[in-house]
Order: structure tokens, then sequence, then C-alpha cells
């Protein structure tokens, strides 16, 4: 093809026509450091989550044995009023 063919494999930036090969590398960089990023940033969403959750206390009033009491809500039975 001559001295502006598209040669992936040279490693070399400089030419006419091998501004295609480097440009793919720079977009083939930057989804890289982009997916890191975003697996970094949904970790920490995801113990942040957690943590909020741990600290949400979901609790309800209801009436056991005559008495309105607090309870968590996982300890509620369809049968509490």
């Amino acid at each position: 093809m001559g001295t502006d063919s598209l040669d992936a494999g040279s490693g070399d930036c400089s030419g006419v026509g091998t501004w295609q090969v480097c440009r793919s590398r720079d977009h083939r960089g930057a989804a890289g450091v982009n997916a890191a990023l975003g697996f970094f940033q949904e970790g920490r969403a995801q113990a942040t989550l957690a943590a909020l959750k741990s600290q949400l206390a979901l609790t309800a009033s209801v009436r056991r044995d005559g008495d309105w009491k607090s309870l968590p809500a996982d300890e509620l039975v369809p049968a509490t009023l």
C-alpha cells in the first residue's frame, strides 16, 4: 500500500495514516480507565448503601397482648395489627 498504510503492530504513531491506529489505542486506553473508575465507584456506592441500610431501623408500632409495642419490621407477621 505504501508508506501511509496502517500497521497496527509497528507501535509507531508517526506518519501519514497511522493516526487512526494511535487514535484507536487512545480510545481503548480511555475506555479502560473509564471502566476501572466505574468499577471503583460502584464498589464505593454499594458499601455506602450497605452502611445506610444498617443504620436504618425499620420499626413498626404493633398491638400485641393488648399493649402497643415498637418492634423491628423483620419480626412482623401477617396477623400483627
